[in-house]
């Protein structure tokens, strides 16, 4: 063994260097080797920047800037040569706006297309910025769509989240607020009505004032006031009843859990309560301050109900709405009511926030909470709430929030609890990766996977939780490929596998776990971290883990991975197991059960003489052959991509970069489709835009959730 392969198995174990020849952990400028293809974000079509669409009306409350561009292209673009030219010059101002708002500058999508187009007709002169001109107006022409752009940053969770909050409670309130509306509108009309019965309401000075000074000299009001009173039945409302009318009425004018136009003017200065918070405990505190307006908000709609259908008995109602209070409250009832929306760091949170935090996820409390986390590596609330329970969990990276619109949309429409734990890394300037490859480092590497839990989803856990967002789900870390050039300058490609050890490059708060091995120094000791892992404690002497990275000057280097790091790398595999196991993958319960199945005897088989076949009768199904491949490329339960058609949108390539890929065109097409899940082909397919992904059959019969994925992908049959 050389010294120094000694000095690094020391620095493995210890985590102290010895000399220089260890030398330091790697810096700012540092990337893991498997993400150098993705450094310069600004030359890639991907889900960012977000707009965040003002259109009340549209379902969704968030859309990526390259899928607008994408259907615009496809609605006023010519198809073919016709339309390139058109095509090419709306991707030009695509990209410029991209550029233009990564400065974390707050843009409206407007104003950063009239900044954009601005800046590229300002480099061009004569023809070339009159044709470029031309393709802007005839986009802006057809361009409908507003909203906030949004990158992904520290702040990207908390404002999606309130966005979307804000888009769904405003259509959800209006049940509520057209409700309370209307009950005050027909209480009133009972009152008024009532008001007309006394006979200061018919004399005759009070008729003309009625009337109005039109039609005053039309009228004898003597004589109507004489008719009136001997015409009009004495039947006034009793007085305890017009009480309760009344009281009623008072407490749905001043609620301030809604704000009906009719109450406007009744409500004495005093605001809306308000519904979001960036902290646990006074929210808590809040509602439970506000548990007796809401009991007697619905107790006031209660009895406004019954009076207005004259169905209220005081024998009956009088002694159950005196008892009534908070205690009395139903699920049914509190659905009336906007639910709290609190946003938190968890790095601020002490031990009663997560206390709280278990109250509200295991309760019936109308909360959603965002917990958000700034160290993957480390964070409290993912472990916490693995668990099931009551609460709708997700849990995801800043990087994938867009992906998940769907499942934010169903925890915030969810009656109960939710709680959302999104992984966002700091703006602090410690890295110059981006914040969008960080956080999607930190899924792809098992540091912090996503995971859904929707406890209404069905009877059974397979129904409701849910890992498919992760990439190769079925294994313990994703493998990609590894390009890079030896000594001898030839070109090495080889399978790697993204680890939480290679996360952890790009966390500063780790370097010193790791120390560079010198390129003399590199055999066969030193072992990926992934591989070292699969080593028996026996077999691990001599051996050291290293972890591939790329430096600030393009050169690939080798780093060695101290224990202490390698054991939290390990916790990260465990933790990933455990969600395997809820999400029904790799089940050990499964697993056990298969071996105690005992084996079926194989019956011996007979070997049959093929039959004769003759020429003429081959040349048919030669011919029939080819002309199934003609019409459809490959057989027809396997998967194809139509790639003449190819828009190079990114959607599939981004989804599994192994199972699909680009050819010399530009072009998608089916790369090798067991490089991932059905699931993956199936939302590519429901991804693309154009729809010219095709699904084919299942590969592997194990997969979770089968019988609902052939059902989506029928849709995409040829």
């Amino acid at each position: 063994m050389s010294v120094t392969m000694q000095k690094m198995i020391n620095f493995h174990l210890t985590g102290k260097r010895g000399d220089d020849e260890v030398a330091d952990g790697p810096g700012s400028n540092a990337c893991p080797a498997l993400l150098v293809p993705y450094r310069r974000l600004s030359e890639l079509r991907y889900d960012f920047p977000l707009v965040l669409l003002d259109d009340a009306a549209s379902p969704a409350f968030a859309d990526t800037l390259s899928g607008i561009f994408n259907r615009l292209i496809r609605d006023i673009a010519p198809e073919g040569n016709a339309g390139e030219q058109l095509r090419q010059h709306i991707l030009q101002l695509e990209k410029r706006m991209r550029e233009l708002a990564s400065d974390g500058v707050d843009w409206s999508l407007s104003k950063l297309w009239q900044d954009a187009e601005t800046s590229l007709l300002a480099e061009r002169k004569g023809p070339d910025a009159e044709l470029l001109g031309n393709s802007f107006a005839t986009a802006r022409f057809a361009f409908n769509v507003e909203g906030q752009v949004v990158n992904c940053d520290e702040q990207l969770p908390a404002r999606l989240l309130q966005h979307a909050y804000k888009a769904i409670e405003a259509k959800r309130a209006k049940q509520s607020i057209g409700k309370i509306e209307l009950l005050i509108i027909k209480l009133r009309n009972i009152l008024q009505v009532d008001d007309r019965k006394n006979g200061a309401s018919q004399t005759p000075q009070q008729l003309k004032k009625d009337v109005g000074k039109r039609y005053k000299e039309s009228f004898d009001f003597d004589l109507m006031s004489e008719i009136l009173k001997d015409s009009t039945p004495g039947n006034r409302l009793p007085d305890e009843r017009r009480k309760r009318i009344k009281a009623a009425l008072a407490v749905l004018e001043s609620q301030r859990f809604f704000t009906p136009a009719t109450a406007g003017r009744n409500r004495k200065g005093r605001g809306q309560y308000q519904f979001i918070a960036d902290n646990l405990s006074a929210a808590l505190k809040s509602y439970e301050e506000r548990l007796p307006q809401m009991a007697e908000l619905i107790k006031a709609v209660s009895i406004a109900e019954l009076e207005c259908e004259n169905a209220y008995r005081e024998e009956t109602h009088s002694a159950y709405f005196t008892r009534f209070g908070p205690q009395a409250l139903t699920p049914e009832d509190l659905e009336l009511f906007p639910p709290y929306l609190i946003c938190l760091q968890e790095s601020e949170c002490n031990a009663r926030d997560m206390e709280h935090l278990m109250e509200i996820s295991s309760g019936d409390l109308p909360m959603k909470v965002l917990m958000q986390v700034t160290d993957a590596l480390t964070h409290r609330s993912g472990r916490t709430l693995t668990a099931p329970g009551n609460a709708f969990v997700l849990q995801s990276t800043a990087s994938n929030l867009y992906r998940q619109c769907k499942w934010i949309r169903k925890g915030l429409e969810f009656d109960g609890p939710a709680v959302f734990s999104v992984f966002a890394p700091r703006n602090d300037g410690a890295t110059e990766l981006p914040a969008y490859l960080i956080a999607a480092a930190a899924m792809e590497s098992r540091v912090f996977p996503a995971f859904s839990y929707d406890p209404v989803a069905g009877p059974g856990l397979a129904d409701r939780f849910d890992i498919s967002s992760n990439p190769e789900v079925a294994s313990d870390w994703p493998t990609r490929e590894l390009s890079y050039e030896d000594q001898e300058l030839q070109m090495v490609v080889e399978e790697s596998a993204f680890t939480a050890a290679d996360f952890a490059v790009i966390a500063p708060e780790y370097c010193e776990h790791f120390a560079a091995a010198p390129k003399h120094s590199w055999s066969r000791e030193m072992l990926p971290v992934a591989d070292y892992l699969k080593l028996a404690n026996s077999e691990t002497v001599e051996r050291v883990p290293y972890v591939a990275v790329v430096d600030g000057d393009n050169f690939l280097r080798r780093f060695v991975v101290d224990d202490k790091l390698i054991r939290i790398v390990r916790r990260c595999r465990e933790r990933w197991h455990a969600l395997q196991e809820l999400g029904g993958v790799n089940n050990s319960y499964s697993a056990a059960a298969l071996e105690k199945v005992p084996a079926v005897p194989v019956a011996p088989t007979v070997e049959v003489a093929p039959p004769l076949v003759t020429e003429e009768a081959a040349s048919v199904v030669v011919e029939k052959q080819e002309e199934i491949e003609e019409q459809q490329p490959g057989a027809v339960d396997e998967p194809y991509i139509e790639t003449p058609l190819c828009t190079t949108c990114d959607e599939c390539t981004k989804r599994n970069d192994r199972m699909f890929a680009y050819d010399e065109n530009k072009q998608a097409f089916v790369k090798d489709p067991d490089a991932g899940t059905y699931r993956q082909l199936v939302e590519a397919a429901e991804l693309c835009q154009v729809a010219i992904i095709h699904p084919g059959k299942p590969r592997n019969p194990g997969e979770p959730g089968l019988d609902e994925l052939v059902a989506r992908a029928a849709a995409f049959a040829p």
